[in-house]
């Protein structure tokens, strides 16, 4: 079996797994994963799962050592707290091999939160006009470098970008927003820090996140712990409609009713056309909740568009930024 994509490859992977089917799962995954070098990390995470699950106890142990001798790690939750891993527990070279995994992570330098910055040259400093600023949340299992370039545009339209990275991993290069008591913090933490270094103009600031990064973005927002003019939404998944308050952090609940004074936000999604029609039904609902919120939001798709970034997003992050930003 062939796939157009890593999503389309990962959606067999998974519905196998959910059905039992292992040994096809096993299968599929070998006679695939050389297409897919940069997704190594996870694919690596399913055959140990797979081989665990199958009682192939020397592939799952050969497949973890391998890939804790190339420098990777994964987090001790995946490793621990994973039931599908559970033959593998106490095992005494499993356990050399987590504490091995456990050094790598210890010594990977990437293995920083840092917050990235685009801007145009000698722009948003204190001798310049205050800037206005898009604060930016990358997708769920990536890095806020591997997601800039979605945003790349916004800063050559005069915004200074800011991509904050999140401090919880998955494994090597794979971070996460799963914790929102944490995640709002750090977001919060690196505001302040770029108002403090940078002349912003806390009038027009705008939130956006891409997939899984884009439930944080809408809760930050709708939850005004973030005061922004808008927010954008990039490929969003909108498996937090699901919820049962879908719009709310964790202990932050009180979102502003649609005759709130001074609640004035507009909302744009981009769509990449070969990503939504999944989702298109999610679409509408959300729409709607925000249409009784009061906020209007205008959705688009981008031609011939998947989910990785092509040229193609850039002039309708600029139209978005431009609906957002009117007064």
């Amino acid at each position: 079996m062939s796939f157009d994509s890593f999503e389309e490859f990962q959606a067999e992977v998974n519905s196998l797994h959910l059905d039992g089917d292992y040994y096809r799962a096993l299968e599929l995954i070998l006679s695939n994963k050389e297409r897919f070098p940069s997704r190594y990390g996870l694919i690596n995470y399913w055959l140990l799962s797979l081989y665990s699950l199958t009682g192939d106890t020397e592939h799952a142990l050969k497949t973890f050592g391998q890939t804790v001798s190339s420098g990777f790690w994964f987090s001790d939750f995946l490793l621990r707290k994973n039931p599908d891993l559970q033959s593998l527990q106490g095992l005494e070279k499993f356990e050399r091999l987590v504490a091995l995994n456990r050094e790598n992570r210890t010594l990977d330098k990437s293995h920083q939160f840092p917050l990235l910055i685009l801007r145009s040259e000698g722009a948003c400093l204190s001798s310049a006009e205050p800037c206005p600023i898009m604060l930016v949340i990358h997708s769920y299992a990536a890095t806020a470098a591997e997601s800039l370039d979605f945003w790349r545009a916004g800063s050559e339209a005069g915004y200074l970008v800011a991509a904050p990275q999140s401090s919880q991993a998955l494994w090597k290069g794979a971070y996460i927003w799963d914790d929102l008591e944490t995640s709002t913090s750090e977001i919060v933490g690196h505001l302040q820090s770029i108002q403090d270094k940078y002349e912003i103009d806390p009038e027009h600031i705008i939130i956006s996140g891409i997939r899984k990064g884009a439930e944080l973005c809408i809760k930050l927002a709708l939850t005004r712990t973030i005061q922004t003019k808008g927010f954008i939404l990039i490929n969003p998944d909108f498996s937090f409609m699901f919820q049962p308050d879908p719009f709310s952090l964790e202990n932050q609940t009180n979102y502003p009713e649609k005759e709130h004074e001074g609640w004035n936000l507009r909302g744009y999604i981009i769509n990449g056309e070969n990503t939504a029609s999944q989702r298109e039904n999610l679409l509408e609902a959300f729409t709607n909740s925000m249409l009784e919120l009061g906020i209007v939001c205008n959705s688009v798709y981008v031609p011939d568009a998947e989910y990785e970034h092509i040229p193609g997003y850039d002039p309708f992050l600029l139209r978005a930024i431009d609906f957002i930003a009117q007064d």
